[in-house]
């Protein structure tokens, strides 16, 4: 293994949590009440407490029915920057309490919190030395809170437990949010304040556990939400002086990419990662949800939003229109615009696929619009002198992307084309130059593809199911653009400029300035504008953009773009599968309903059906 998280490799569980998962019973036969009888044993409940971020079953990928793991992919559908192609909490058009996704968020963390109490009642009977108990001790709370502080951000009021309990025993109300969060923050202060909690596991054996940084890149975060500005960014001043910082990788040198790329996956950002291997049980599939078919026969279905896309500014710091490339976009219906992303000489060349064009758009706009030698040089002008960001993080309309797909060339690497309509793969066998297959293409629309954690390259994975590169679930790039949040807040302007330039300039772009006029910040909105573009920029894929578009207050104005129906939408802005606004209400989502079921003393939430 190229990394190990766990000392002893595991396979069952400590805890479950409060619904019939719930399960007492040994792992490794080992019962619960033996479990902290010796160093040894203690270190595989601590490791069991790991285990739960990691999924089970990496053929699944609708993210509404997975069966084990910690769901970056799930938050990331909801978030912004991507859209999902199968189901999100806003997919239906009412809000019902028994949807999938609740009752996992639910299952997920309780199982966490679980397994946390187990561990912080009996870890003192494990006879270690007192380093070691405060560490792992430190290690411990800091999970807790982290699971509680999703329950938090999702459900806002949750029960509270703080030591073990049988399945039996669940029987509590909630706690208020705020006394949710508190119980969180009394755990993060014992781990600030415990002389054996290193400062940072950047590197050793112990590299991504948590550490005191962490703790306070947690405690700093809760402190957001709580609007405590100045907690906040003094928490996060400190987990720079824990030695995390921003990565090295830049647009100018050449290797901004490599930022997610396994060879590099040990940064200075890397605050508490999930760790993956090659190995079944600690591996992802995140290639099967954004790699292309051609792509080590991804799915497509996690794919940059064209909203999104969209945003990127112009190399100078100014929007970007579509009107600049295509005058009369505006004026256009929506379904219209396909007109400028058709394939050359679609006329001549591929005669069918010219006739539906015309049907799909009428011809008076074909004859009008189409380009048989120039249609696909006009709409990647649309791309060029853009946020240099765009092309590194998006495979764009024609562009050429690295391909290995086993049943394809014999086995070859191949480069191919981004083109619309999608012809053919290859050709006699040949792949190499042919169109690219976006599993997700359709005769009426065209989706983007991340090129983010894409890997394209020959043997770089096992296989779609078996990804290696480590994931970040708190990441140094996130705790610096909310320390500069925190600053404006507190109408440090100067200084949260300052903070978001290390980010943009390291992106390739101009650096803001305090003032008027272009690049210029000004005031406090003008200042969070800033942020907000880094933030969903800089941290696509990491399924962390949810949680902060619903604590600024914007989910409803970017993902819905203001409207009350929205939705996956294409290259042009088509609404292919769509989305409902319920008001913000949709926003604090509901106790499960198999738990208001179990449990009579938790409440209906207000606004879900039941």
């Amino acid at each position: 293994m190229k990394k190990i998280i766990f000392s002893l490799i595991l396979s069952s569980v400590l805890m479950v949590g409060c619904t019939d998962f719930l399960d007492t019973a040994p792992y490794n036969e080992i019962a619960t009440g033996n479990m902290w009888e010796s160093e040894n044993l203690a270190q595989q409940g601590i490791n069991g407490i790991y285990r739960i971020f990691y999924n089970d079953d990496l053929e699944q990928y609708a993210v509404d029915k997975g069966s084990s793991g910690y769901n970056f992919y799930g938050m990331e559908a909801h978030g912004y920057s991507t859209s999902y192609f199968n189901g999100i909490v806003a997919n239906s058009a009412s809000l019902k309490a028994n949807y999938a996704y609740l009752s996992y968020e639910w299952k997920w963390a309780y199982t966490g919190i679980h397994r946390c109490n187990d561990a912080i009642a009996n870890l003192h009977r494990a006879g270690l030395d007192e380093a070691t108990f405060g560490n792992w001790m430190s290690e411990v709370r800091f999970l807790r809170a982290f699971f509680y502080h999703c329950l938090a951000m999702l459900f806002h009021d949750v029960p509270l437990y703080t030591e073990p309990v049988n399945a039996e025993d669940c029987y509590k109300g909630v706690t208020p949010r705020a006394e949710i969060w508190a119980q969180c923050l009394e755990d993060l202060k014992y781990c600030i304040e415990n002389e054996h909690f290193a400062n940072n596991n950047l590197s050793g054996e112990r590299y991504g556990r948590p550490s005191k940084g962490a703790a306070y890149a947690l405690r700093g975060q809760i402190y957001m939400w709580l609007e405590e500005w100045a907690l906040a960014a003094s928490d996060f001043e400190n987990v720079k002086k824990c030695g995390f910082a921003l990565h090295n990788y830049s647009v100018a040198a050449g290797t901004y990419q490599n930022q997610w790329s396994s060879a590099a996956e040990r940064n200075s950002e890397m605050i508490f990662p999930l760790q993956l291997d090659a190995e079944k049980g600690y591996s992802g599939n995140l290639q099967q949800i954004i790699g292309s078919r051609d792509q080590y026969n991804g799915i497509s279905c996690m794919m940059p939003n064209s909203n999104w896309v969209d945003d990127f500014q112009m190399a100078d710091g100014s929007e970007f229109e579509w009107t600049t490339v295509f005058p009369d976009w505006d004026a256009m219906k929506v379904a219209e615009r396909e007109v400028f992303f058709a394939r050359n000489r679609l006329n001549t060349d591929y005669k069918t696929n010219y006739d539906n064009l015309k049907k799909s758009v009428g011809a008076a706009v074909v004859d009008k619009y189409y380009l048989p030698e120039g249609n696909e040089q006009r709409v990647m002008a649309a791309y060029e002198n853009r946020d240099p960001r765009l092309k590194l993080l998006v495979l764009t309309p024609y562009a050429e992307m690295d391909c290995y797909e086993p049943s394809q060339s014999n086995g070859n690497q191949v480069t191919k084309v981004f083109r619309y309509p999608f012809i053919t793969r290859s050709k006699n066998g040949d792949a190499n130059g042919w169109d690219l297959w976006h599993d997700k293409r359709k005769t009426v629309t065209w989706f983007y593809l991340y090129r983010k954690y894409n890997e394209t390259q020959k043997d770089a994975i096992l296989s779609r199911a078996y990804c290696h590169t480590d994931i970040p679930i708190i990441r140094y790039t996130d705790i610096q653009l909310q320390w500069a949040e925190a600053l404006v807040q507190q109408n440090k302007i100067a200084e949260a400029v300052a903070l978001i330039n290390e980010v943009r300039t390291r992106g390739g772009m101009p650096a803001l300035h305090v003032g008027a006029g272009l690049n210029g910040v000004s005031n406090k909105e003008e200042a969070l504008a800033a942020i907000r573009y880094e933030s969903r920029i800089e941290l696509c894929c990491e399924g962390v953009n949810y949680f902060h578009e619903v604590r600024w207050g914007t989910y409803h104005d970017s993902k819905f773009q203001g409207q009350n129906q929205l939705g996956i939408q294409g290259m042009w802005g088509n609404v292919f599968t769509k989305h409902y606004w319920h008001g913000e209400k949709m926003l604090r989502w509901a106790i499960p309903a198999v738990e208001q079921q179990r449990n009579s003393n938790l409440p209906r939430t207000e606004g879900w059906q039941y």
